[in-house]
């Protein structure tokens, strides 16, 4: 766990936030799933049968509280569970950033950047409107 959040930490500068990393690796890995660093692609998922969730960590110094917040994402679809195959992406989607809201709302380290989480948040619902 504590190796994991290491590699967040060096990839993006979040040191300030080593704390609250260990607890939402710790909430991920209780419910049988770990977290990796991707440095490939951009995109962040969650890879169900792997029981993985992969977090994109290219240009992480340049992108660092959005790292977090995708953590937070993909966490917020862990806590939704395996999609089945008729549900609408975009529903997921939203549900998945609500979970995330939610958890931020929760934790007063992350309330400090709430303004940008939600800017981040309606950037990235956009792309499935658009």
């Amino acid at each position: 766990m504590k190796t994991i959040v290491n590699e967040i930490i060096s990839q993006t500068n979040l040191d300030v936030y080593n704390d609250i990393l260990l607890k939402i690796v710790n909430e991920i890995e209780n419910r049988g799933f770990m977290l990796s660093c991707r440095s490939d692609s951009m995109q962040s998922v969650i890879e169900w049968d792997s029981y993985l969730i992969r977090i994109s960590v290219k240009n992480g110094k340049k992108r660092e509280l959005k790292v977090l917040w995708d953590i937070l994402h993909e966490y917020g679809h862990l806590i939704d569970g395996r999609p089945s195959k008729n549900e609408v992406n975009i529903k997921r989607e939203k549900s998945a950033w609500l979970n995330a809201e939610i958890y931020i709302k929760n934790h007063s380290i992350l309330m400090d950047n709430y303004k940008g989480f939600i800017k981040y948040k309606d950037e990235c619902l956009s792309t499935y409107i658009s």
